[in-house]
C-alpha cells in the first residue's frame, strides 16, 4: 500500500529532520510503501528565512545580521539536504506551490498529514500553500489520514474555524500531537480525534542509538557535560548552564548553530542530526526550550529541564503532562535549579511510554487499514 506523506521535512531543524525519518520508518514497519511529498513552498526556502530576520532599524546592523543569517542558514540547509538524500524517500516530483501540487498530485492510495506544526495557520507559508498540509488536493477517492499533526496554537481566529473544519472533513481518521489540539478541533466540530505520540517517540532508544552510531562520527569518551539546545536564544538557559556547570564541575556542550555562544563552553558549529542525537544521549543534564529536545530527553531517560518557549508552548506542556513531568517546565534559572535537584525516576515514565507507544502504533495501523470505527484506543 502506497502512502504519500506531507510534513515539514524541508526545514533547517534537527527535530523536523528526525520526525520525518521516524514517520517513514514507522510506516515501513506497518508494511507500507511510503514517500515524503517534496513540497517546498516559499515559506520553507532559504531566502524567505533570511527575510524574516528581525530588523533593528540600523541599516548596517541589519545588513550584518542578514549576512550572518545567510551563512548559518546555508550551513544548516546543507546539513538538512544531505540528511534527506541519505535517509528520506522523496516523491519524484518537487512541488513549489499549492497550485503545482493541486495540478499534478502524486498518485497514492493514502495521503497522510505528518507530524510537526503543519496545521499552524500562522506559519510562514501563504494562505494558499497552507491548504496542502490539510491534504486539500488530489482525487477525493484517495483516503486521507493524519498522524500526530500539530496545530501549535491554542485558539483559532473566527475566519480560520470554518476553513479548517471544511478541510478536515475529508479525513477518515485524525490524530494530533498535543492534547490541546484535541480540544481545539472539538470546539469546531471535529470529533473522534486521537492524541498520539510524536513519531520520534515510536522509535526506541536502542533504535536511535543504532542509527547515530552507524552514520555519525566515531567518538572517544568525553567528560560529563550539560547539553544546551537553545532554539530561542533564551538568556536564562545560558545563565543556568554557566552556574550549574560551575557548581557541579561539569563541562557545557552548546549547540551554537545560530552563533549564540556561552562563555567557556564547547560551542559547537556545523552540527548534524547524528551529533544532536549523540550529545543528547550522552549528556549528564539537558537544558532545552525545544519540543524535540524534550521528547528525546524523555526517550533517552535523561535528567532535563525544559524552558517555556516564547510562543506555541502547548506542545512542550502536552508531552510533559503525558508523562507526569510538568514540574520540569521552568521560566528562569531559579526554577531550573530547584528542578535539577529533583531527579526523575524513570521507572514509571518508561511504563507510560511503552503504553502510549503501543496505543499510537495501534491507532496508525487501524487508520492505515481503515479499521478505525470501533477503535478502543
Amino acid at each position: 500500500m502506497k502512502v504519500s506523506v506531507i510534513t515539514l521535512h524541508h526545514v533547517r531543524n534537527f527535530g523536523s529532520m528526525l520526525q520525518t525519518y521516524a514517520t517513514q520508518q514507522v510506516l515501513i514497519k506497518q508494511g507500507c510503501d511510503s514517500e515524503i511529498i517534496n513540497f517546498i513552498p516559499n515559506g520553507l526556502r532559504l531566502i524567505e528565512g533570511i527575510h524574516t530576520i528581525r530588523k533593528t532599524g540600523n541599516f548596517f546592523k541589519d545588513l550584518i545580521r542578514k549576512c550572518v543569517a545567510y551563512i548559518t542558514f546555508s550551513d544548516r540547509q546543507l546539513v538538512m539536504l544531505r540528511f534527506m538524500r541519505k535517509h528520506i524517500c522523496l516523491s519524484e516530483k518537487t512541488y513549489y506551490s499549492y497550485e503545482e501540487l493541486q495540478g499534478n498530485p502524486p498518485l497514492s492510495e493514502i495521503y497522510l498529514s505528518g507530524s510537526d506544526q503543519i496545521w499552524n495557520t500562522q506559519n510562514k507559508n501563504n494562505a494558499q500553500d497552507i491548504q496542502a498540509y490539510y491534504l486539500n488536493f488530489g482525487a477525493r477517492s484517495t483516503r486521507r489520514i493524519s498522524y500526530a499533526s500539530s496545530i501549535g496554537k491554542t485558539t483559532f481566529e473566527n475566519k480560520e474555524r470554518q476553513m479548517v473544519k471544511k478541510w478536515l472533513s475529508n479525513y477518515s481518521s485524525i490524530s494530533v500531537r498535543e492534547n490541546q489540539a484535541v480540544k481545539l478541533l472539538g470546539q469546531i466540530g471535529i470529533q473522534h480525534v486521537k492524541h498520539v505520540l510524536d513519531p520520534t517517540l515510536l522509535l526506541t532508544e536502542t533504535q536511535w542509538v543504532d542509527f547515530f552510531s552507524k552514520y555519525g562520527k566515531k567518538r572517544h569518551a568525553i567528560k560529563p557535560y550539560i547539553f544546551v539546545y537553545n532554539l530561542n536564544r533564551n538568556s536564562e538557559i545560558k545563565k543556568t548552564a554557566a552556574l550549574l556547570a560551575k557548581e557541579r564541575n561539569l563541562k557545557i556542550v552548546n549547540f551554537a548553530d545560530t552563533l549564540d555562544f556561552i562563555k567557556g563552553a564547547n560551542n559547537r558549529l556545523h552540527n548534524t542530526a547524528y551529533d544532536f542525537l549523540y550529545f543528547l544521549w550522552n549528556a549528564e543534564i539537558i537544558l532545552t526550550d525545544s519540543f524535540h529536545g524534550t521528547a528525546f530527553s524523555i526517550n533517552f531517560s535523561k535528567q532535563f529541564v525544559a524552558y517555556s518557549a516564547p510562543k506555541y508552548n502547548s506542545r512542550i506542556e502536552s508531552i510533559l503532562e503525558l508523562f507526569n513531568l510538568e514540574s520540569r517546565l521552568v521560566v528562569d534559572k531559579e526554577d531550573a535549579f530547584k528542578v535539577v535537584e529533583k531527579k526523575i525516576d524513570y521507572s514509571e515514565v518508561k511504563i507510560a511510554l511503552e503504553k502510549e507507544r503501543a496505543k499510537s502504533n495501534e491507532y496508525l495501523r487501524r487508520a492505515l487499514y481503515n479499521e478505525t470505527e470501533n477503535s478502543k484506543i
